[in-house]
């Protein structure tokens, strides 16, 4: 059975970064590696990047980095408190305002507030990803494969499942050469 206080403090912190985490839970995943790898010491730099690596090659939403967290920790509970803390708190939100704002017509607001989160969510995003390529690179060739993977990604429409493949490949040669 979990412990009663690793729940409460899962729920807390995924509960208060639900409604943080404007752009997605991506942009909240420099939070999450500071929380499990280096506040609580739940996981180690690496596990945390291995949760998230298949988290992202699942089908679904990435909210599901969440589920597979707080189920290392705390198993099946953990799960569950995990990602109903991380999903109820900013569904509510969005609601209220989505109400409020309707009834209003306030669509100017509305304007003004997503030009000002999207240049902060963009940076989000990059701070997570480069906490993620420290957590994750451990050598040249680590480094050298974010980096013609980015490259790739950016100068050409390739789908992110054959950058995907093509990294597991390049992995699996490297680790038997």
């Amino acid at each position: 059975m979990a412990d009663p206080q690793v729940l409460w403090t899962l729920a807390v912190f995924f509960g208060r970064l639900s409604l943080q985490a404007f752009g997605g839970v991506n942009v909240a995943l420099g939070s999450m590696q500071r929380f499990f790898v280096v506040e609580q010491q739940w996981l180690g730099a690496a596990e945390f990047a291995e949760l998230f690596a298949l988290a992202q090659t699942a089908p679904g939403p990435n909210v599901i980095v969440v589920t597979l967290l707080g189920w290392r920790v705390a198993g099946l509970a953990g799960a569950l408190v995990s990602t109903l803390a991380m999903l109820l708190p900013a569904a509510l939100l969005v609601y209220l305002c989505a109400c409020t704002l309707v009834r209003g017509r306030q669509q100017q607001l509305v304007k003004a507030l997503l030009a000002a989160l999207t240049p902060a969510t963009v940076g989000l995003l990059l701070a997570s990803g480069a906490i993620l390529a420290r957590s994750s690179n451990h050598g040249l060739s680590g480094w050298v494969l974010t980096l013609v993977t980015a490259v790739v990604a950016l100068s050409c429409r390739a789908h992110p499942l054959w950058l995907i493949a093509a990294g597991g490949l390049a992995g699996l040669l490297a680790g038997h050469a």
